[in-house]
């Protein structure tokens, strides 16, 4: 079985900073314990990049073209999101590499893509 490359993008990296930043001070037990289901979420993703299910954006404003563009970018492949405890990933099945595109907490409405 082939196993995908994996990307982590730039903007994943801020969310996680800020999941961090937002939890430093107090018990930081639920951020070290999703970022362990994120690390094993990934090992299953390269081997099985549809888990997820196919990601429909609530609306057909910024966010969507914002995703279709990076989609775009990254040449192609599958949008799609999987639960992970009380986050959402976010991430791109490609043919040859997953790429992580954002995690959010279930309450957020949408994506943080920093702009």
């Amino acid at each position: 079985m082939k196993l995908l490359r994996l990307a982590v993008t730039a903007n994943l990296e801020a969310n996680l900073d800020a999941f961090e930043a937002a939890s430093a001070g107090g018990d930081q037990t639920v951020l070290y314990r999703t970022l362990e289901r994120l690390e094993v979420m990934c090992l299953l993703l390269r081997r099985q990049p549809h888990l997820g299910r196919p990601y429909v954006s609530p609306s057909a404003g910024d966010e969507a073209a914002l995703i279709l563009d990076i989609r775009e970018r990254l040449g192609g492949g599958e949008v799609r999101e999987l639960v992970l405890g009380e986050y959402l990933v976010l991430y791109l099945a490609g043919a040859r590499a997953l790429h992580l595109l954002a995690i959010r907490h279930h309450r957020q409405n949408r994506y943080d893509f920093g702009g």
